[in-house]
């Protein structure tokens, strides 16, 4: 079973969310409020209230999402997201009528059953709690208050399987080769002073583009872009989409 979180009205073409590899659907609550749109946001499998069963690759992932939602749609990746949205709006292109990136990771092309060294990283972690507490301050430019608080209290959630299961999508992934297939407007947004997605991984992702919306930088954000910007990420998502 794939958890929900509907945010807003309904809406004929509503906003499908995917958070990142350290979040949930949960995270994206103020910015669907700061959006005014129909924002439906997944638990990714293995994460949130999501069971583990559908858990899989990338191509699995995609299916099962596209199975699950309306005929139509806009689609918003973040982070880890954005690989699981590339691949799903090359798999559906006249079901997606936009796709926006946001902090994307691109991934790290290594074959499976091989690891990327950041991937190896992410297995095993013997103390969820502690790894959230050392690595969500990276996740913002400003790492203090409720954004540090949010980003840390997602983190600690994770269960092992999902979050296992995710580092292997983010080392198999490759977002700038499905991103060269899509024939939908694409937009990317990336904080300016993100250290984890930097700037320059966002910018060669939006040169591989062949139909290109707009590009924008977000100043004074970092990675956690829901957590820490959630008004200017959707200013910056609205603006695009008009």
């Amino acid at each position: 079973m794939i958890a929900w979180h509907a945010y807003g009205a309904e809406a004929d073409i509503p906003l499908i969310a995917l958070h990142g590899i350290g979040s949930s659907g949960a995270g994206f609550a103020a910015f669907a409020a700061a959006t005014k749109r129909r924002v439906l946001a997944w638990d990714m499998p293995g994460y949130g209230a999501s069971d583990e069963a559908e858990i899989g690759d990338l191509a699995t992932l995609a299916q099962a999402l596209l199975a699950a939602v309306p005929d139509r749609f806009d689609l918003l990746g973040h982070s880890l997201g954005c690989l699981i949205a590339g691949r799903a709006a090359a798999l559906a292109p006249t079901r997606v009528r936009r796709v926006t990136f946001a902090a994307p990771a691109l991934g790290h092309g290594v074959a499976p059953p091989g690891l990327s060294r950041a991937a190896q990283a992410r297995i095993g972690i013997p103390d969820i709690a502690a790894f959230a507490a050392a690595r969500a301050p990276r996740l913002l430019a400003r790492p203090n208050g409720a954004a540090l608080a949010q980003v840390t209290a997602q983190m600690a959630a994770l269960r092992a399987p999902g979050h296992e299961a995710a580092a292997r999508l983010l080392s198999a992934g490759d977002l700038l080769a499905d991103a060269r297939r899509l024939t939908m407007p694409a937009d990317v947004i990336v904080g300016a002073g993100d250290v984890i997605t930097p700037p320059k991984a966002a910018r060669a992702l939006y040169a591989a583009l062949p139909v290109k919306g707009a590009y924008t930088e977000l100043p004074d954000t970092g990675h956690a872009l829901t957590a820490e910007a959630p008004r200017a990420l959707a200013a910056a998502l609205m603006m695009e989409t008009t």
